[in-house]
């Protein structure tokens, strides 16, 4: 779990490790305090065309079991060529 306040940190850090080459999904359980429960969840690719975003919100059915509800469309950071 990470805070919203870490995602530009965790971004830089996997831009800078992958320098464009390679691609990586990533689930990130998000809160705003790290002692609250998580509800939110950002699910960023990387690939050597794009960054890509999308967001989820965590929920439980009347069973108790927990599922993601995707709240928004993908969101598209196309790189530049160098």
């Amino acid at each position: 779990m990470v805070t919203q306040a870490d995602l530009p940190a965790i971004r830089a850090r996997v831009e800078q490790s992958l320098g464009g080459k390679r691609s990586l999904l990533l689930v990130a359980w998000v809160s705003t305090d790290r002692n609250d429960p998580v509800h939110t969840v950002e699910n960023l690719i990387w690939s050597p065309a794009a960054v890509s975003t999308r967001r989820a919100v965590a929920e439980t059915d009347k069973d108790g079991y927990w599922y993601l509800r995707f709240v928004s469309t993908w969101q598209h950071d196309e790189r530049v060529a160098a």
